[in-house]
C-alpha cells in the first residue's frame, strides 16, 4: 500500500468511525505520563485490539522516546508502525472535568507515521478491564 492508499485508509476508517453509533463511541480521556498529562477525544472501540493514539502525542508525553523499539500493529485501515507506552488513563464526563474511573497503567501505542490522527481506545489491557454497558438507543455508555 503506498502513502497515498494508505492516507485513504485512514480518511474513510475515520469518516465511518464517525458515523457509526453501538460499539463505536466518542469519549473524552485524560493520558498521564512523566508527569505530564493531556486530554484526548478518542474512539472507545470494541472492535480494537490496542489503543493507539497520534504521533503528537507521543511528543507531548515522551518528547524523547522516540527511538523506542518500532513494531507494526494491524488494523482496519492497514498496518501502521508504532511504539508502545504505558500512560495512565483517565475517563472523563462530557464535560471534561470529573473523572468516571481510571486504569493506573495500560500500554498504549503511539504512531510514527504524522499523517495518522485517530485516537482509539481498544480492548486489550484497557477496555477488558471493566464490564461496559453501552445503549444502543441512547448512546449512553457505563462500566462496573
Amino acid at each position: 500500500m503506498n502513502r497515498q492508499q494508505e492516507r485513504m485508509s485512514i480518511m474513510l476508517f475515520r469518516q465511518a468511525c464517525w458515523g457509526l453509533s453501538g460499539s463505536k463511541k466518542k469519549i473524552w480521556l485524560r493520558l498521564t505520563a512523566n508527569d505530564t498529562t493531556i486530554r484526548v477525544f478518542s474512539i472507545f472501540d470494541t472492535g480494537a485490539e490496542y489503543c493507539v493514539f497520534p504521533s503528537h502525542i507521543t511528543d507531548v508525553l515522551f518528547p524523547d522516546s522516540r527511538d523506542g523499539k518500532i513494531s507494526k500493529i494491524q488494523g482496519v485501515g492497514g498496518e501502521i508502525d508504532v511504539v508502545a507506552h504505558y500512560v495512565k488513563v483517565d475517563f472523563l464526563d462530557d464535560n471534561e472535568r470529573d473523572v468516571l474511573l481510571t486504569i493506573p497503567k495500560v500500554r498504549a501505542y503511539f504512531a510514527l507515521d504524522k499523517d495518522y490522527d485517530l485516537s482509539l481506545i481498544g480492548v486489550l489491557g484497557c477496555l477488558d478491564q471493566f464490564n461496559w454497558k453501552l445503549s444502543y438507543k441512547t448512546g449512553d455508555l457505563s462500566a462496573s
